[in-house]
């Protein structure tokens, strides 16, 4: 991963988002909120970006990637092994 900051597009209503985020505050894991219900800039770069208003949905390098399972409650396993394919610090 590069030196550009984490950017996780997210909204106060979603469930995946909230347990994701308290997921990253324990590893430790830095990272930019981008709440799509809060600025209409944010809600139109995710569906620019994405296609849709899925969340959460993170940004890293340039890259986008799916925040959550479809379908599938929160797994810290799925997110952990996520974080470590795509090189992002934790502790």
């Amino acid at each position: 991963m590069s030196q550009d900051p984490l950017i996780v597009y997210s909204a106060e209503w979603c469930s995946d988002c909230q347990a994701l985020k308290s997921w990253m505050d324990s590893k430790g894991v830095a990272y930019e909120i981008r709440d799509i219900q809060k600025d209409m800039n944010h809600r139109f770069a995710l569906r620019e970006g994405i296609g849709k208003e899925a969340v959460p949905h993170l940004l890293v390098d340039g890259q986008w990637i799916r925040g959550y399972q479809v379908g599938m409650a929160f797994d810290p396993r799925w997110a952990e092994e996520l974080f470590r394919s795509l090189r992002i610090p934790m502790r």
